[in-house]
């Protein structure tokens, strides 16, 4: 038996284990409502997390390409990244994976002399973190650009109701001169 069978013959145990911890990143009352409510509607981010980490672990263990890996972790990362977690937090969900493995099937690996394919996994699951930073970083950069542009646009409004538009001469008031 292959390592990758191992982990497929208890995927579900695997892939809640993962969500469990990864909601543990939130808040104390986040992190029962992210695992308790079921409504897509009403928990948009816990089901985002329940449906990608089933995908993501299946990915693991397929051609591990992007077209089938961007697409789960596109969606999860859009989550975190407009979330008040520190970057080392946001992509950090990836390496708890490696703890549910580690505690799930490192003794079993070991017994039966599997290292070799473990190494490739946890090697997998770096590269998966990899691209999980990518991903963080230009959404991050996407979310700054929008904010910069929303400055631009308030203050480009501001000069406009106040008449210091861009290529538009500044008026002059005469009061001022006449000590009104």
């Amino acid at each position: 038996m292959t390592v990758e069978q191992i982990v497929i013959e208890r995927k579900k145990v695997v892939a809640e284990k993962w969500q469990n911890l990864i909601f543990a990143t939130y808040p104390a009352y986040s992190s029962d409502f992210l695992k308790n409510q079921q409504n897509q509607f009403m928990n948009p981010v816990g089901n985002r997390v329940k449906a990608s980490a089933e995908t993501l672990l299946d990915a693991l263990f397929s051609e591990f390409s992007e077209d089938t890996l961007l697409p789960a972790l596109n969606e999860f990362v859009k989550v975190r990244a407009v979330q008040e977690f520190t970057p080392s937090q946001a992509i950090g969900f990836v390496f708890l994976l490696k703890k549910v493995l580690r505690e799930e099937f490192l003794e079993e690996v070991l017994q039966k002399e599997l290292l070799n394919e473990w190494f490739t996994l946890e090697s997998r699951i770096d590269k998966l973190a990899l691209h999980t930073f990518d991903l963080y970083t230009r959404y991050r950069d996407s979310i700054s650009d929008i904010r910069v542009n929303m400055e631009k646009r308030r203050v480009a409004t501001l000069l406009d109701r106040n008449h210091y538009g861009i290529g538009k001469p500044v008026e002059k008031n005469d009061d001022n001169k006449n000590g009104k």
